[in-house]
Formats: structure tokens, C-alpha cells, sequence
């Protein structure tokens, strides 16, 4: 809030606020003598009518700069009275509003820019001097679902606390590869969606999306736990975490492991897949179709089941495919993966027990 110094030609006398809402400033005139219904009219859309002795009159962008402000217009101090000239100077020592500019420069952050009076001498932002007009602030990641990130920004301007609030919506993010329990060998194939053309970074590696908000690359992976974060555009950051990944030296011998640690068959599961949610079973099954999801193939299965006459087909499968598995209608299978839920198939007629592969090869 900045103090306003109004001088009219003539009566009556005037003072008032500069205010800032939701990054809109108006101007509050304050006028004693003026009834309600009274205008103050100050041109280019900067008027208003007086109620409870005062009047609020936006300004628009920009209608302010740090320094001396002269405004020049008319006031009715009364319905029916004579408009009277008047001249207003409005000295604010400094202005500061938040850009998004830095999301669509692939920088998870927003940036203060301020517009100081000449005679000012210091600027903290969150507690550090600031060189120049502006500076970028850090957004941290959201981890958990949520329309928008907000956050309050402290400054300071030689000794004039405030804060500039943000809010701005935070990115969507939902990652396919790797899956749960992959196994690599210090490279991993990532792939999600997002926003359309938003940057996701995996540790120092940064992709783009595509126009359906598609992401796809190569990340080398040294631990079990891998973090994707997207962000950019007018999209806060949202990150979102891959764990269980099986980082080997030797491949045969990860998988051979693996294999003997899926002691459930996949046959044990699919009549109630959601609880054995999180379980690593194995099993066998014939693919009925391919297709790709979020830059990961998807095969839609059945398990290999004794039949006997007309009895019911066996029960289906949703396998998310691992990076690389090349498949084929009626290729026979066998799997490895965890468990992920019951999923509705057939425009929801039935249902299908989706497992997340680590391994698929044929027998």
C-alpha cells in the first residue's frame, strides 16, 4: 500500500491509496465532502462513483510507475453539480509484480521485477540482496494431485516489507516407463504425459513434450528411485517418483533373480486382482493386440487355461509392456511383474487384471 498525495485545482480536497489485488492496482480517492453518486473521472477508463466517501478507480497494467504519477481529469462532488478540474500526482517509490516468463524458458520459476524510484538504496527478496530490478525465485516441485501451486514471495524495499502472491496451476504428470520394478542397466527408457510442449527433467537430462503432451528418452539410472518433473508454459513444476527400479551389472543374472523372487503365479491373482496389488507374479499368456500408451507399448492378453467345451475364455490380461518388448497377436509369453490393479475393458463390460512387466520373453 502506497500513501497518495492528490492536488486538485480547486476544491475539494482529496487524498488516497494506491492498492494492488490479484495484481490489479486501483486507485482509492477519498473525498469528505463528496455524497454518494459523486464521480471522479480521471479519462482512459479511470473512473468511478463515490460511496462512503470514497471511490475506487482501476487503473489497468502499467498505469503506474515508480516516481511522480500526474493524473488530470475532472470530479461531480454532487449528482447534478458542476464537474470540476482536477489535478492529481501520485508519487509511489517503487512497484513490483511476479512474471511467468522463466516456465517457458525451461527454468521451474517465477521472476520478480521491480521498478524503483531513483532515491531507492536496497531490495531484499526472501532475505537476499537483490543486484539489479529483477530476480528469479525458485518453485519447488508439487508431489502430491492438485489444481495449483501457491506461494507467498517476501521482499523488502529499503525497508518496506511486502509479499507478491502467486498462483498458478501446476502441470499435469503421469509417467508410464519405467514401470515398476524395471530392470536396467544404468541407461532407462522414461516416457509419460504432460502438457503439451512442457520440459520434464530427469536429473540433468530435459525433455519436451510433443503436441499430445507425449515424452520419450534415454536417462542414465544409478539408483533405485528415479524423479521426473514437468513443468513450463503457465504450468507450475509437479514431479512425480518411480522406486523399486533393479539397477545390474548383468542383466541374465537380474532377470534369473527376479524370476525366482515371483513366487505368486499369475493364475493365483486374477480372479481378485486388487488385492494382490504390489505382488510380483509370473505366469504365461497369449497377446491378442498391441497398441501405445504415453510413449509405452500396452499388449492386451489372455492366460494360457485349460479349456473345456463352451466354458468362459480365460481370463484377460492388461500387460504394460518394458522398453524395447517387441510383440505380435498370439505370441505366447512368459511374464514377469507387479501387480497393479483391475481395470475395466470392453467399453467396461469386464474387467482385467493389469501387470506391470519387468520381464516378457518366449518360452
Amino acid at each position: 500500500m502506497f500513501f497518495l498525495f492528490l492536488r486538485p485545482s480547486g476544491p475539494p480536497a482529496l487524498s488516497g491509496t494506491v492498492r494492488t489485488k490479484d495484481g490489479a492496482q486501483s486507485l482509492v480517492v477519498q473525498c469528505d465532502t463528496c455524497e454518494d453518486g459523486a464521480t471522479i473521472d480521471l479519462g482512459k477508463d479511470k473512473s468511478g462513483e463515490f460511496s462512503g466517501k470514497k471511490a475506487t478507480l482501476p487503473l489497468g497494467e502499467d498505469a503506474l510507475k515508480a516516481g511522480k504519477n500526474a493524473f488530470s481529469g475532472e470530479i461531480v462532488v454532487k449528482k447534478g453539480s458542476k464537474a470540476q478540474k482536477i489535478s492529481l500526482e501520485v508519487v509511489v517509490p517503487f512497484l513490483v509484480k511476479a512474471s511467468l516468463a522463466p516456465l517457458g524458458e525451461g527454468e521451474p520459476a517465477v521472476e520478480l521485477q521491480f521498478d524503483l524510484a531513483p532515491d531507492v538504496k536496497k531490495v531484499t527478496v526472501e532475505g537476499k540482496k537483490v543486484e539489479g530490478d529483477k530476480v528469479r525465485v525458485a518453485l519447488d516441485p508439487v508431489t502430491t494431485d492438485g489444481k495449483t501451486l501457491a506461494k507467498k514471495i517476501a521482499y523488502a524495499v529499503d525497508g518496506t516489507e511486502g509479499t507478491v502472491e502467486v498462483s498458478i496451476p501446476v502441470a499435469p504428470l503421469r509417467l508410464a516407463l519405467p514401470g515398476r520394478r524395471a530392470l536396467v542397466t544404468g541407461e532407462a527408457f522414461v516416457s509419460g504425459r504432460t502438457a503439451p510442449g512442457a520440459f520434464v527433467t530427469i536429473g540433468t537430462t530435459k525433455l519436451t513434450a510433443d503436441k499430445e503432451g507425449v515424452f520419450k528418452g534415454k536417462v542414465t539410472v544409478t539408483e533405485a528411485t528415479l524423479t521426473v518433473v514437468a513443468f513450463g508454459g503457465k504450468f507450475a513444476p509437479r514431479a512425480a517418483t518411480v522406486s523399486g527400479i533393479v539397477v545390474a551389472k548383468d542383466l541374465a543374472e537380474a532377470q534369473k533373480a527376479l524370476k525366482a523372487e515371483a513366487k505368486t503365479k499369475l493364475d493365483d491373482v486374477v480372479k481378485a486382482p486388487d488385492a494382490s496389488a504390489g505382488k510380483l507374479v509370473s505366469g504365461r499368456v497369449k497377446i491378442l493386440t498391441t497398441l501405445e500408451e504415453d510413449g509405452r507399448g500396452v499388449a492386451i492378453a489372455e492366460t494360457v487355461c485349460a479349456k473345456a467345451g463352451d466354458e468362459a475364455p480365460c481370463p484377460v490380461v492388461r500387460l504394460l509392456l518394458p522398453a524395447g518388448a517387441q510383440l505380435q497377436k498370439n505370441d505366447l509369453v512368459d511374464v514377469v511383474g507387479v501387480v497393479v490393479r483391475a481395470v475395466p475393458i470392453d467399453k467396461g463390460k469386464s474387467t482385467a487384471t493389469e501387470l506391470d512387466a519387468s520381464i516378457v520373453e518366449k518360452p
